[in-house]
């Protein structure tokens, strides 16, 4: 009894049970890389980067074009956070308490 077996391996696109559908997510690896090399900047990177290099910034001119992140304290937060990234990456000089220079 030499029997040989196919097995065909499928990959479901819809699965129904009980009138409710469920679509599994794409585990396709070219979409994930698109993802990863390009991934979106924070405001204050591009407006940052729009400035030429030896610029001096301060925190209320980034806060005029962009007044709701003043206001919330999570908007505040990240942007602090991403200050201390720049700095340490040397992407900007720390000049005063809100003066910045890009580097």
């Amino acid at each position: 009894m030499n029997d040989e077996i196919e097995i065909i391996e499928s990959i479901p696109t819809k699965i129904k049970y009980k009138g409710i559908i469920w679509v599994p997510q794409e585990t396709d690896n070219a979409c994930n890389s698109v993802r990863s090399r390009n991934p979106k900047k924070p405001y204050f990177v591009k407006w940052v980067e729009a400035r030429k290099s030896g610029d001096v910034f301060t925190l209320d001119q980034f806060y005029t074009v962009y007044p709701k992140l003043k206001k919330d304290c999570a908007g505040r937060k990240r942007i602090d956070r991403i200050i201390f990234e720049m700095i340490t990456d040397k992407r900007i000089m720390q000049l005063g308490s809100e003066r910045f220079k890009v580097a």
